[in-house]
């Protein structure tokens, strides 16, 4: 532990911070209940564009906002220091941790069953983008925290990169940059796909195996193997399945309803034949 101190003309905030971090913008500081991101001076338009986003968030009627509040960060105080930083200060909930943190715990592999809710609350998540007319463009595992307890996902950085569905991308990070389409990378418009395929990106980080997926028990196996693993330009993606309906909330899991059969049909004959052919043993289809 040690101790931060953040000075503005008019404000301040001490944390005795547990763990700290750098990011491509700036730096984070996380204690049990509170995360301090430190945007460097020269980018207070995106410090801005963060709480604009934030504040312009919208909710259909209670049950979506009980259901969706805890999945996006309420900035409890935003001010410039006197060196030109912008501080942006977020409570957050004691049980809730960085998944680059549980990752590392878990030497960089966590089971199949914590992948799929991982996956299908950050499904849940783009849903609630989808429906604000917002596009992240910053969903990466730095800006990513779960509580394994509660089985909820937040996220609380990366903010300063979202703009609205259609409009120019101000930024975002060199990751997510190479994940993106060559069009997305000519024409700079924010849509879903960035999101969708940096979710992509996260699941395929928590080095999960055909082998895994193929002796799961979950549902969502085969589903969750065929989002990870397909590619959207061959098989494309049902928009319908990050659609919020608001007669209908449950509706199908985003991760059992975003691909299409037959991309889950064949996804389900490669996973046997890679098995069969890494272990050398017979599984049945």
């Amino acid at each position: 532990m040690a101790i931060k101190e953040f000075l503005g003309s008019h404000d301040s905030f001490k944390i005795n911070y547990i763990d700290a971090w750098q990011f491509e913008i700036g730096e984070c500081y996380m204690d049990h209940r509170n995360i301090v991101y430190l945007l460097d001076p020269k980018y207070g338009k995106f410090a801005s564009n963060m709480r604009n986003i934030l504040n312009n968030i919208t909710y259909e009627d209670e049950r979506m906002e009980l259901f969706f509040s805890a999945a996006i960060p309420h900035i409890l105080k935003y001010f410039e220091t006197t060196a030109g930083e912008y501080c942006i200060i977020i409570r957050k909930p004691k049980e809730t941790y960085p998944l680059r943190a549980v990752l590392k715990y878990f030497k960089g592999e966590i089971d199949v069953k914590h992948v799929a809710w991982i996956i299908q609350r950050l499904l849940d998540i783009e849903k609630f983008l989808n429906y604000n007319n917002i596009v992240h463009n910053g969903i990466s595992i730095d800006n990513i925290f779960i509580s394994p307890i509660n089985h909820i996902v937040t996220i609380y950085g990366g903010w300063w990169y979202a703009t609205p569905q259609g409009e120019k991308m101000i930024g975002t990070n060199t990751e997510i940059f190479n994940l993106m389409s060559k069009e997305t990378k000519e024409d700079k418009l924010s849509t879903c796909y960035t999101d969708l395929v940096s979710i992509k990106n996260i699941g395929r980080n928590t080095a999960i195996t055909p082998a895994q997926l193929a002796v799961s028990t979950i549902d969502a196996a085969t589903a969750l193997f065929t989002f990870l693993f397909c590619n959207f330009s061959t098989y494309g993606f049902n928009a319908q399945a990050i659609t919020y309906d608001a007669k209908n909330n449950s509706n199908i899991p985003a991760i059992l309803g975003i691909m299409n059969s037959r991309a889950i049909i064949e996804t389900k004959n490669k996973i046997f034949l890679t098995v069969k052919n890494d272990l050398n043993i017979q599984i049945s289809p």
